[in-house]
């Protein structure tokens, strides 16, 4: 079977696929950018975050580092927006 972007899935409507999934490699770079003004920037395995990425939530808050099923998880870091 072909391991194709899941458009039926709400998270992937705001996704832009930098390099599409194979057999071989499911694991895959994309940016999404929410209705909200989040943007994720990072790996997706089976359109949902997961490994290495870049969230940037619409405060200014950046957190760099490992996701896992869509969370947070792991080994990140979190650098707080300019609160001026």
């Amino acid at each position: 079977s072909n391991k194709n972007v899941n458009n039926n899935n709400p998270i992937n409507s705001y996704l832009k696929v930098n390099n599409p999934p194979t057999l071989q490699n499911p694991t895959w770079k994309g940016t999404a950018t929410y209705p909200n003004g989040e943007i994720y920037e990072g790996q997706y395995v089976d359109g949902q975050r997961h490994g290495q990425g870049k969230y940037t939530f619409t405060n200014g808050d950046v957190y760099t580092g490992e996701f896992a099923n869509n969370k947070k998880h792991g080994i990140g870091r979190l650098i707080y927006g300019d609160k001026s």
